[in-house]
């Protein structure tokens, strides 16, 4: 029994272990694929724990990220997660699922504009769960392109002083880049879509405005658009006119009455002054012209004449023409009382004409200096001598101020005691000399300041010879002085300007030489004709644009032309044996250069007018014994008359055959109808008479001098009328003087 209990039991156990071992490995099993373990028994039999693991839900490890792209080209957005496999993955646009997009990786093959904005995600899940990742946009560029225009610059027509303003339209690729152009030159600062004139002027009409659209593709350029300015309505004059009449026949006494005229209410003169009739009272004026002075462009606005001295009594007087509350009152410049007004003069003054330093001659033969706006009981001056060198003297140039305009100081050339010259300089009140150079030859002047000297300004430099050197002195601050070329000899006469020179004819050992200095300070002079190509002894009476023209022979038979570049001489149509070759500007209207803006000489031959390219081409000829009255400027408004004077280029002069009155054209030489009958008989604004003036104040009239005969021999002249140039190529008469 006991055996076989052994015997059982033994075989019992066997049977539990085998049972056992069994359910372990199960348990393993199941623990090793992730499932929970089951209960079991110990190795001694007692029971076991549980063991095994559970599914994990997925997790975004790398989001999916925005793209750019230009349209057609692919996109693709992609993620990266973790949890038990097997991970399925969903992507979605706009929060609606793609079909067939199921990958780690989305791909769009081929965009488009309308994909723009558009935001891709992806939802990734598995047995556990499911987790979706954050959204990326997909942004779609068009391709670069090239600009082009869709709005052309329009022309625009403005008013003198008003804004005009040009823009354009442009699509391409951004940024796109702009550039304005004037006449196809860039305008600096000009970039922005649109370019705008603050105020317009008269010298910008016709100028064209384009503008170059670029980006990093190409450029394109606009058409032009045309400036045309028209000019402002007048304002009222700013200044008075002044007019010298009288009602005495009696050649010879009486006396002359001065009176100002309103320009804006011609009917009424108002007599302010009574001069004896004395010649050197009546034909020695100064008029003292200049207006609102512009330092950035050397330009004066509402230019005019601003004051007039004259002599009465041997004492000088300035009437003010600026249009105040009342009538202006003569005021007497200082205490002289032997003024003859000889030698009346303005030996240097402002830009704006409102400060001068008056010289004249008094009885005793000495020369006297007066300020423009001198107290009457002010002693006139003598002028200074620097100390140690001869009371001989003469004033060579004066400087400006660069912003304001007013003088600065004097330049005088002296003759020193031990022999030479010298060059210095004072204060305007004449103090404080102060030496500039010395020479052993005298000084020579060729070009001094004079305010506005010849067609442009010549304001910066005085040019001079001495010591056989041509020299420059620096205006702008009174030193500076440079030697601009030597073997220079005797100075010439017939000098003359331009915009940016001086044309100066020598002579050198008996050769005639013309030279170009510049008035600036660099470069050296040139010479650019010398011998018979110098006119032999021919003077420069005149230039024009390009061109300087010489003269010579007792009645002009002999007119070349030069050209100022490279001294190419062309001969002019020769004059007939009765007539005299002249320059109608440089004869007829004395010491004005470059008053017409081109290339055109006028002459006169006989009874004829002529003119002529100065290269000798397009020659024009009219019957008609005609005289230069006027000229009527190209950049100032139309009613101010004879620009000559204020050296701004003319278009057209006014021009007396007879009593008829005609335009001539000064760029074509074309001859115009006649504008009006001069009355009576005499000559039309006669320059040997006291009655005549041109542009007096912003008006610019031209005066009538009536000759009458009050004994056989004996003329008389008196003014008659005011005239007054109207934009319509017309005269219009102001007053009469005379009932």
């Amino acid at each position: 029994m006991d055996a076989m209990a052994r015997v059982g039991g033994t075989k019992q156990t066997g049977t539990r272990r085998a049972a056992c071992t069994l359910a372990l490995l199960f348990a393993w099993a199941l623990g090793a694929c992730g499932g929970s373990g089951g209960g079991g028994e110990s190795g001694d039999g007692s029971a076991g724990g549980g063991g095994g693991g559970s599914a994990v839900a997925p997790t975004i490890t790398a989001q999916p990220q925005s793209a750019a792209v230009i349209a057609g080209a692919a996109a693709s957005f992609s993620v990266a997660a973790g949890g038990t496999a097997p991970l399925a993955y969903q992507w979605r646009r706009n929060g609606a699922d793609i079909g067939g997009a199921t990958a780690t990786t989305f791909t769009l093959a081929t965009t488009a504009l309308g994909d723009d904005g558009a935001q891709f995600n992806v939802v990734v899940s598995n047995a556990a769960g499911s987790v979706t990742s954050a959204a990326a946009t997909l942004g779609v560029t068009a391709p670069a392109s090239a600009p082009a225009i869709t709005t052309q610059p329009q022309n625009v027509t403005v008013t003198a002083g008003q804004a005009a303003t040009f823009s354009v339209a442009a699509i391409g690729t951004a940024p796109l880049a702009y550039q304005w152009l004037r006449n196809g030159i860039d305008i600096a600062g000009a970039t922005a879509a649109s370019y705008t004139i603050g105020a317009a002027a008269i010298g910008d009409s016709g100028a064209t405005f384009s503008v170059r659209v670029s980006n990093s593709v190409n450029s394109v350029t606009s058409a032009a658009a045309t400036l045309t300015v028209s000019p402002a309505a007048a304002a009222p004059y700013p200044y008075y006119i002044a007019v010298w009449s009288s009602n005495d026949l009696t050649a010879g006494s009486g006396s002359y009455t001065l009176s100002v005229v309103d320009p804006a209410s011609p009917g009424t003169m108002t007599a302010v002054d009574t001069v004896p009739a004395a010649a050197e009272n009546v034909r020695n004026i100064l008029r003292i012209r200049g207006g609102a002075y512009d330092a950035a462009s050397g330009e004066l606005s509402d230019p005019g004449v601003r004051h007039i001295v004259y002599v009465k009594g041997g004492s000088l007087y300035r009437l003010s023409l600026d249009k105040g509350a009342s009538i202006p009152a003569p005021a007497r410049l200082s205490s002289e009382t032997g003024a003859n007004g000889v030698v009346l003069d303005v030996a240097a003054r402002s830009q704006a004409g409102d400060d001068a330093l008056i010289v004249y001659g008094t009885s005793a033969g000495s020369t006297r200096y007066v300020g423009l706006h001198a107290a009457a009981d002010a002693a006139p001056r003598a002028a200074p001598t620097f100390p140690g060198d001869l009371p001989t003297f003469a004033l060579a140039s004066w400087t400006t101020h660069p912003s304001t305009g007013a003088m600065t100081s004097l330049i005088w050339r002296n003759v020193q005691a031990s022999g030479g010259s010298r060059l210095f300089s004072t204060d305007p009140q004449f103090a404080n000399p102060s030496s500039l150079a010395t020479f052993a030859s005298a000084i020579a002047a060729v070009g001094a300041q004079s305010g506005v000297i010849g067609g442009s300004r010549m304001r910066a430099g005085m040019l001079f010879v001495a010591d056989d050197k041509l020299h420059r002195l620096d205006l702008v601050n009174g030193t500076g002085l440079r030697e601009l070329r030597a073997g220079v000899g005797t100075l010439m006469s017939g000098t003359v300007y331009d915009d940016t020179h001086v044309y100066l004819r020598t002579s050198v050992g008996g050769t005639m030489q013309i030279l170009r200095a510049p008035d600036a300070d660099t470069g050296a002079a040139e010479l650019i004709a010398s011998g018979a190509a110098a006119g032999g002894a021919n003077d420069i009476v005149e230039q024009t644009r390009d061109y300087l023209v010489l003269i010579s022979g007792a009645t002009g038979e002999n007119a070349v032309s030069v050209r100022k570049t490279d001294g190419l001489v062309t001969p002019l149509p020769p004059a007939p044996p009765n007539g005299i070759f002249t320059t109608s500007w440089s004869v007829l209207t004395p010491a004005f250069h470059e008053i017409t803006a081109g290339n055109r000489v006028f002459y006169s031959i006989g009874l004829r007018l002529g003119s002529v390219l100065a290269d000798g081409t397009d020659r024009k000829e009219y019957a008609g014994s005609f005289i230069l009255t006027g000229a009527l400027p190209q950049r100032v408004r139309p009613h101010m008359l004879q620009a000559g004077d204020l050296h701004t280029p003319a278009a057209r002069g006014l021009m007396q055959s007879g009593n008829a009155l005609r335009w001539i054209d000064f760029a074509t030489g074309d001859l115009g109808v006649s504008v009006g009958t001069a009355p009576g008989t005499g000559t039309f604004g006669n320059s040997a008479s006291p009655f005549k003036d041109w542009s007096i104040g912003a008006a610019g009239y031209i005066g009538w001098q009536k000759t009458v005969q009050v004994s056989p021999g004996v003329l008389v002249g008196r003014l008659d009328a005011l005239y007054l140039a109207e934009e319509a190529d017309s005269l219009r008469r102001l007053t009469n003087f005379i009932p």
